[in-house]
Formats: structure tokens, sequence, C-alpha cells
């Protein structure tokens, strides 16, 4: 993050009179406590006319200074909210908005003028949706109670329960570390193999070269049975196999019959065994030296396997090192409310900066996906969402889309319907996985000590 200039506000007597009647004719009383995240997190307490942030609620700098400071109140109604604050670490900024309608949270929120999605503030009922330190946020220690007295939404269930409950595509996990017969202890990483599902159907890479298609016909805790066909022009084509096995915990075990029609005389029996994939959690210590293109994988595995707080966590930092296609994912976040409360508002700035960044010389993946998040950003201001209408704007972006050859094809393959605004079935495609490797490198297995395994990849 860009360090603001350090300097020191001067209070003069008069100045300070007039922020205090501000925050006393403000239409809404201010909270007691509230929690606010950006880059970090942290507890802001009342007293008086502002409030502060002291060394147990605040956070550490990476140079193991303190963040402490003063938040004061310039004004504090539904139509505009003002915070000015200092910390004493010399950084500065003033953060604008607006109080959303159930009264709880801070909304449209900017910091110098500047729009940031990954900012919030929140208070009374909400406090809890944002963490009140770094601790709470990165290592899952429990959020202190909020004294106040909870209510009910409109639908009748807490703000908590709003989130968008981890429901993923299916009850089948988003990737598998496999193995068959001896392979992985004898040929390492080339030995192994990725399965990336995707519901009842996904795709499976060896190591050694080998592509098969994968059809799901049982994961549940009676068995799991799984098909698998080599497709024309791979390494082993018409090749088939049937997987039986039984799931314990994250592992699978069972027997797996392969045949090759024109290849081999008979069928051939087997072993296999395979483990669920999980990301690393997400925190201080899992970050350092990952680079976006991990981090962007990271939060590919932590989203089909469930843990959308980790999911969340990775894409973010892939999207603040210029990852689009982790931008576009975070914005699939924001609109559906996977791990995080809806915002429309978040969700058009985080297309804006997918569909802003520059454009990777020949890459058709990178290119469909700055023109998917033109065209989202199109039905933003087509709709209203997260932003005024503007239909100059929506024809304009519309135009870009369609002069390509790559958004025709996007546009033809959308639903545009209400219940499937923009077809999010494509855009689903942000977050989803690669089908194989990127070309000039390859699926290697990754098993950290602090949770199970998940699949990188590596240059040839």
């Amino acid at each position: 993050m860009t360090r603001q200039p350090q300097y020191i506000w001067t209070l003069f007597p008069v100045l300070a009179v007039c922020l205090l009647s501000a925050a006393q004719n403000s239409n809404q009383p201010l909270p007691p406590v509230m929690h606010f995240c950006a880059y970090n997190c942290m507890t802001l307490t009342l007293q008086g006319d502002h409030y502060v942030v002291t060394a147990e609620s605040g956070v550490k700098t990476k140079d193991g200074r303190t963040v402490t400071g003063t938040w004061t109140v310039e004004s504090f109604s539904p139509e505009s909210v003002i915070l000015r604050r200092v910390d004493a670490t010399g950084f500065t900024g003033v953060y604008k908005g607006q109080i959303s309608k159930d009264g709880n949270r801070l909304v449209n929120i900017t910091l110098d003028g500047k729009p940031n999605p990954k900012m919030r503030l929140t208070w009374g009922t909400a406090l809890n949706e944002t963490p009140g330190s770094n601790a709470q946020r990165d290592y899952d220690v429990p959020p202190p109670t909020p004294d106040v007295n909870p209510t009910l939404s409109e639908t009748g269930a807490s703000t908590q329960e709003n989130l968008h409950s981890a429901q993923g595509p299916s009850g089948i996990p988003g990737e598998l570390i496999e193995c068959e017969n001896n392979q992985c202890e004898t040929k390492g990483d080339k030995g192994s193999a990725i399965w990336l599902l995707d519901g009842n159907h996904g795709d499976a890479q060896w190591g050694y070269g080998a592509h098969g298609k994968l059809t799901v016909e049982r994961f549940d805790d009676s068995g799991v049975v799984i098909h698998r066909v080599d497709p024309a022009g791979t390494q082993t084509p018409g090749l088939t196999g049937d997987y039986t096995g039984k799931r314990n915990g994250d592992r699978i075990d069972g027997t797996v019959v392969w045949t090759w029609p024109n290849v081999w005389s008979k069928p051939i029996t087997g072993t296999w065994y395979a483990t669920i994939a999980h990301a690393p959690p997400c925190n201080s210590k899992t970050k350092a030296g990952v680079s976006a293109q991990s981090a962007l994988r990271r939060g590919q595995v932590a989203y089909w396997t469930k843990e959308y707080q980790d999911a969340l966590c990775w894409m973010e930092m892939s999207s603040g090192m210029g990852n689009r296609q982790a931008t576009l994912a975070l914005a699939v976040f924001y609109d559906q409310g996977i791990g995080v409360i809806k915002n429309e508002e978040a969700y058009f700035h985080l297309l804006d900066q997918a569909a802003s960044m520059p454009q990777k010389d020949g890459n058709q993946k990178d290119e469909e996906l700055k023109l998917i998040a033109i065209h989202l950003l199109a039905e933003c201001f087509k709709n209203g969402t997260g932003t005024a209408k503007d239909v100059t704007k929506y024809s304009q972006l519309e135009t870009i889309v369609m002069m390509s050859p790559v958004g025709q094809n996007i546009l033809m393959s959308i639903d545009n319907t209400p219940e499937q605004r923009a077809g999010y079935d494509r855009l689903m495609d942000a977050i989803g996985k690669e089908d194989e490797p990127e070309p000039g490198t390859r699926w290697v297995t990754v098993c950290p000590a602090e949770r199970g395994c998940y699949a990188v990849e590596v240059p040839n």
C-alpha cells in the first residue's frame, strides 16, 4: 500500500468546535465500537467525540511497530460519513461513505477520494462481520461478543446467516490428488495425478503426461465410483478406467479396472488412492513469498473445498498483485455473498478494476476474461448495479465487446435473464479450475504442514 505523506494535523480550537458540532448534530448516534478492515483490521472505540485505536485493538506493521491512532468524526449521518484518521506511525487519511439502510455498516467507502472494495467498517449487529484485529482475521480467533441486542433481518435470519451458505457446485470435492498402484512412490510428482472436479464431471492430468475425462457416478459415505476416458489426441487415447473406493475422511482407497481396446488383450486391475485437496489457510505466515498465480491457485482450491474465508483472502492477495482472474473471482464473491456480505458497489468497482488491467499479449484466456469484465461492467451501467445508470457508457462498453470475435462468442454464450444476470455460469470460470496447466508448466503436488495437499503449476 502506498504510504501517505507524513504530517501532523493541527486542530485549532475553532475547527475542534466544528467537528464536535458535526458529530453532535448527526441524525445517527455514534456507535460505541466499530470494526474496520482493509489491509489491516482493527477495533475503533468511542471516546467522547472521536474514536481511538489502542495497542490492544490495533495491529503491528512489518517492522514491528504497533498501529495506534485517532479517528475524528467530521460527519456521521445517513447521507454522509466523514472520518479523519491519524495514526501514530504517520499514516493519515480521510474516509467517506454513507450509512447502509440497515444502519450497521458504511457503504460506498472511499479513502482520500479513491474507492477500495476491500475496506469495511461495521458496527451494531453487523459488528462481527468484520474482524476486530489481524489476529481474528488470520488465526480464526473468535471475535468478542458485542454489547448489543441482536435483531433479525427482513428474511428472519441473523446477519451472519445471510452470508452465502457453503454449498459449492455439489457435495463432490473440487480437487483430488490421486495415485495408482505405486506410481507416486516410484515416480514422485510425475506419478501423481491432479483430478479437477466440477460437480459430476472433471479432468485428470498425470505428471507423466496422461490426460483423461472423468465422470463421477457416486461420491458419498457409501462409496466412490468414478469413470475415466482418455480422449483422442492424448498420450493414451481410448484408455478407460473404472475407479471404485471407500472414503475415510479426506482419504479414498479402492481398486481400478483399466481397459485399452486394440492395445491390451484384457482388462488390468490395480489399486488407487486419493486425497481431497485443501489449500493452506491464508494468514501472514502462509502468504510469505507467494506469487500472484500461486495465490490464485490456492484461492481456487479453497473455493472448491468450501473454505470460503481462505478463498477470499487468497483471491484478495492475488488481485492486489494485479491478477485479473482473481479480481473477477472477487467480483463473484461480492455479488453472490461468498464469504462476505453482498455488496453491489464492491462488485462494480472490482469489475472496473478487472476491465482496466493491461492485457497480456497473445493470451486468449486473458483476453476473454477482460472482455467478460467489460461486458459485466456494461451490464452494471445498464441496470444501475453498484453505480448510476448510464446508457451511453453501457453502449460504449458493449461495442468494445462486440467488435471482438472472442467477445461475440462470449455474448452468444451468455444468458441475460434476470435469474442468471450476465451469464453467471460463464463468470464462474473466473473462479474455476484450469483443465490443464499453462504451456511450459506442469502440475506439482504440494503438501504444506498447515493443511492437506493441493496442486500448483511450476515451469517444466
